[in-house]
């Protein structure tokens, strides 16, 4: 039975920005910087649709 529940409201706690962030760079490290930002910034524009 669950006891307990933590609520992460606007990045209060953790900062998810900063981690989404340096995930994103991590995955397209091979890439060159000029493409890796051009696939950070097309993610960034469907991640609402997702």
């Amino acid at each position: 039975m669950i006891q307990h529940a933590v609520f992460d409201l606007d990045e209060t706690l953790c900062d998810f920005a900063d981690a989404r962030r340096r995930g994103l760079e991590h995955a397209f490290a091979l890439l060159e910087p000029e493409q890796r930002a051009e696939a950070i910034d097309r993610r960034n524009s469907l991640e609402p649709r997702l």
